[in-house]
């Protein structure tokens, strides 16, 4: 998972994340609000947990994305999480370029 957040919110939702996935390891870049957390997960859970997760970072002013992740838990959870930004000017930039719609179909934010 990668999470970025103002800097006066990383502390709290490393906190949530140390509390909520004890097993997983993670960075944070103080000087960025950019946190990084990998490790074990169950789709089920998993899925609950970026939930969560994403809920919180929400919350706390940003944002939270799923960089890599077993495909029973990407069926589960919007990578990406909600579209954020012109989504139709990003539509149809997409169109312009690829009118067929064959490069990398769905797998960007929005579904595009």
């Amino acid at each position: 998972l990668r999470a970025s957040l103002p800097l006066g919110h990383v502390a709290p939702f490393l906190a949530e994340l140390e509390s909520q996935w004890p097993a997983a390891g993670a960075i944070a870049q103080a000087l960025t609000g950019t946190i990084r957390a990998a490790g074990p997960l169950e789709p089920a859970a998993g899925a609950a947990l970026v939930r969560h997760l994403r809920a919180v970072a929400t919350a706390l002013g940003g944002w939270l994305v799923v960089e890599r992740a077993p495909l029973a838990l990407k069926e589960q959870v919007d990578v990406w999480g909600p579209p954020a930004g012109p989504l139709e000017l990003m539509r149809r930039l997409k169109q312009a370029y690829d009118p067929a719609g064959i490069m990398n179909h769905g797998r960007f934010v929005g579904g595009l």
